[in-house]
């Protein structure tokens, strides 16, 4: 629908906003987008993964470690319920990107 594509955007747009805000240092900026776009997620389980990966990167741009590894083992595990085969539709084409290397990067630097 319309609407389940505009808030997609939405959700897309803040979290690269974050994104960029975290990049300029203002960690607490970036922590408030990353929670308005936790609030426009679609897919609880999928956006849940992306959404805990990107304050695992905010905690340890802002030094807070404990909290970066936190979050990013809540990503890791809820990536770890999801298959990649969900990735894909029947017919192969590609229904949404599949996160999994950036969460297992991300955790392996931490």
């Amino acid at each position: 629908t319309k609407e389940g594509l505009l808030q997609a955007h939405n959700q897309a747009a803040l979290n690269l906003k974050a994104h960029l805000e975290r990049l300029k240092g203002n960690t607490k900026k970036s922590l408030v987008l990353c929670v308005e776009a936790r609030s426009a997620l679609l897919d609880p389980t999928y956006d849940g993964i992306i959404h805990a990966n990107n304050l695992g990167l905010v905690y340890a741009s802002a030094g807070k470690k404990h909290l970066a590894l936190h979050s990013v083992a809540k990503a890791v595990r809820q990536l770890s319920s999801v298959t990649s085969t969900n990735c894909f539709r029947v017919d192969g084409t590609a229904q949404r990107a599949d996160h999994k290397w950036a969460v297992l990067f991300n955790a392996s630097i931490l």
